[in-house]
């Protein structure tokens, strides 16, 4: 396999990881909100995806590569930084004209569009990209047009992604805890407070209460942003 295939498939692989990355991104906030109780607007979930949410940089290029028959494997040692430039370059300019990619923001968040636009220009002197520019601010340029002419439909899309994947994540966290077992009853007081396991069992069972009321909130908030017109 030549290595501007190999490129290709890596750059291919990586922007998978990306999308996985911020897939554990929302599921992070997720479950912080709901062992907090904090409420968090998806909508601005959404549009902070575009206006100044994760950057990747090369240095998140996993340490993976791949044979002469274009099958992945895990590198023993720290790849290359030119080649993890290269890959970021490729998997970058891939997704410039496609802004409605979910992995499209992680590269062009609008607060970070000339920072990497210099990355991907210094990485692609004397390499293969999938797309031509003259320079840098032609690549900015391509990128913020495309931005313009699609930003209504990357928040309204970044919103119903995140709602779908909030939805799943809220009744999936729902099931395991309603499936959980209430634990015994605890036992009453003879005379005086149990600082034994019947106390820490009546602590168990309040937090999972609570946390299910807070899982019925999500749904009600999830269930908002379905009937709204």
């Amino acid at each position: 396999m030549s290595n501007e295939r190999q490129v290709e498939r890596l750059a291919s692989y990586y922007l998978q990881y990306v999308g996985q990355y911020l897939t554990d991104n929302h599921k992070k906030i997720c479950d912080e909100a709901l062992k907090s109780g904090i409420h968090v607007d998806l909508a601005r979930l959404a549009r902070w995806r575009l206006e100044g949410g994760i950057v990747m940089t090369p240095e998140s290029v996993p340490n993976v590569l791949v044979d002469d028959h274009g099958r992945l494997y895990q590198a023993k040692k720290p790849i290359d930084r030119h080649l993890k430039k290269h890959i970021f370059a490729y998997a970058a300019l891939s997704v410039v004209d496609h802004p409605m990619h979910s992995a499209h923001c992680a590269f062009w968040v609008k607060h970070s569009i000339e920072d990497t636009a210099a990355l991907v220009v210094k990485a692609s002197y004397s390499n293969k990209v999938p797309i031509q520019f003259k320079d840098k601010q032609d690549l900015v340029e391509r990128v913020k047009a495309g931005q313009r002419r699609y930003e209504g439909r990357m928040v309204t899309e970044g919103l119903e992604r995140v709602q779908k994947w909030m939805a799943e994540h809220v009744q999936r966290v729902g099931r395991n805890q309603t499936a959980q077992p209430a634990g015994p009853p605890p036992t009453e007081p003879s005379g005086h407070e149990s600082s034994g396991p019947s106390a820490s069992v009546t602590v168990t069972v309040r937090e999972r209460e609570e946390q299910i009321q807070r899982i019925k909130r999500w749904q009600e908030v999830v269930r908002s942003y379905d009937d709204r017109p």
